[in-house]
C-alpha cells in the first residue's frame, strides 16, 4: 500500500513538473513577442546562481544599446527590476530574464573597472602572422562592454551588419565569433566560421582552433556578421 502510495505520488509530482515547465514556456514565448514592452535575454549554466547573473547581464546589454556610455545604466541599477522565469533539464539551469522597460530607472554613468589579465589562453601564434586591421581594432577594445560599445558603433557606421550572445542563435558554424574571459570579461580571442576541414581560424593567431579549445564554463561568446 506505501508503495502504491509512493507511486503516485511520484506520478502526481512528475505532471505537475511537466505542466509547470509548459507554462513557464508560453510565458516567455508571451514576452518575446513584446519586445515594444520587454528587454529580455537568456543563460543556461549547471550552476543557478552563474545562469542569473549571466542573463541579467545580458538583459543589460539590450538595456543599453542605443545609449552612450554616460547614459548607460549598471547592473546595479538594473538587476532590483529585472524577473526570472527558470526552467531546469539534465542538471542545467536555463534562466530568462526579462524586464519591463518602463520599470527601469533613470540613467546612472558607468565607472570602468580595470580587468586583470584573462586566464584561458590562445593556441600559440605561428611566426609572423599578422592580424587584419578588423581584428586589432577588435582587440584593441580589451573588455566585454568596450567591444560591445565598438561593434554598436559599427554597426551604425555599416560595417557590421549584426552581432549578439551566442544564446541567440541555434548553428554558429558560419558566425565569426569573439570569446571572453568570463570572469575578468576581458576578449581572449576572435574566431573565423568553421572551415571546410571541420575547425575554424584563430584570426589573431593564424592558427587552426576550435570553440571546444574554450571551456563554455569559462568563457562568454558575442557572434558577429561583417557588411
Amino acid at each position: 500500500m506505501k508503495r502504491l502510495l509512493a507511486t503516485s505520488l511520484l506520478t502526481v509530482l512528475t505532471v505537475y513538473a511537466v505542466c509547470g515547465q509548459s507554462v513557464i514556456k508560453e510565458k516567455i514565448n508571451t514576452i518575446k513577442k513584446q519586445s515594444d514592452i520587454y528587454f529580455y535575454d537568456q543563460y543556461a549554466h549547471s550552476n543557478a546562481d552563474t545562469a542569473r547573473v549571466k542573463a541579467t547581464e545580458w538583459v543589460l546589454l539590450s538595456v543599453n544599446n542605443g545609449r552612450t556610455p554616460d547614459q548607460e545604466l549598471t547592473y546595479e541599477a538594473v538587476a532590483p527590476y529585472v524577473k526570472h522565469l527558470v526552467m531546469t533539464s539534465g542538471g542545467v539551469t536555463r534562466d530568462f530574464a526579462y524586464v519591463k522597460k518602463s520599470d527601469l530607472p533613470a540613467n546612472t554613468a558607468i565607472t570602468p573597472t580595470p580587468q586583470p589579465s584573462p586566464t584561458p589562453r590562445p593556441v600559440p601564434a605561428p611566426e609572423r602572422f599578422v592580424p587584419d586591421m578588423f581584428v586589432q581594432k577588435l582587440m584593441e577594445q580589451k573588455d566585454f562592454q568596450s567591444v560591445h560599445r565598438y561593434l554598436r558603433a559599427l554597426m551604425a557606421d555599416g560595417q557590421v551588419r549584426m552581432f549578439g550572445p551566442l544564446s541567440q542563435v541555434e548553428d554558429n558554424s558560419s558566425l565569426d565569433l569573439i570569446v571572453f574571459d568570463l570572469n575578468t570579461q576581458q576578449i581572449i580571442t576572435l574566431l573565423s566560421p568553421v572551415t571546410a576541414g571541420g575547425t575554424r581560424v584563430n584570426l589573431t593567431t593564424g592558427a587552426a582552433d576550435s570553440l571546444d579549445n574554450y571551456p563554455e564554463d569559462m568563457v562568454a561568446v558575442i557572434w558577429y556578421i561583417k557588411d
